[in-house]
């Protein structure tokens, strides 16, 4: 398995096994789940910049060879320790966690809110 410029795209792995999953679930609603995960962190890679050539990945493969990248939002920076605890590396990786949870939240929202209730 060769990544970026062979058979498996790294940014197409998380969906793959995404959906490998599925069968694992029983219910819709987790099935649902996993899948909107999946598609969120595609669209999340689709859209964050990319610095590292071949910038883009291949979201038609095996189809095309074809490199997509619509890079809006910032990556994260890591040429040195102190770009890896940097205050834009904490906003990149609160902001990707934040779009990489609300399908799950959208979910389980049923579920959330009645756990808050038992709570209080």
């Amino acid at each position: 398995m060769t990544f970026r410029s062979g058979q498996i795209d790294p940014d197409l792995f998380p969906f793959h096994i995404g959906l490998e999953v599925l069968p694992l679930f029983k219910s819709k609603t987790e099935r649902l789940g996993i899948l909107l995960v999946a598609v969120s962190h595609l669209l999340l890679d689709f859209l964050t910049i990319d610095r590292v050539a071949p910038k883009g990945f291949r979201l038609l493969y095996p189809f095309s060879s074809q490199l997509f990248n619509f890079g809006i939002f910032p990556n994260l920076a890591k040429s040195n320790w102190a770009e890896v605890f940097s205050f834009h590396n904490f906003l990149v990786i609160s902001f990707e966690t934040a779009f990489f949870l609300l399908p799950v939240f959208l979910v389980y929202r049923r579920e959330f809110t009645r756990y808050l209730k038992d709570k209080q």
